[in-house]
């Protein structure tokens, strides 16, 4: 009965990693892209 539970404790686990893991790259995606557009404009004003 421990080792099942242990296991479902650790099945749960893995999920919410998963779950922070996809939160933090969408975030990190929405971050990014904005500066990233940002230095691209900025670099081709400036090479033109």
């Amino acid at each position: 009965m421990k080792n099942e539970k242990r296991h479902a404790n650790m099945a749960w686990d893995t999920q919410s990693d998963m779950l922070y893991a996809t939160m933090g790259a969408i975030f990190m995606l929405l971050l990014f892209s904005k500066i990233q557009d940002k230095l691209i404009s900025t670099h081709q004003t400036n090479s033109i």
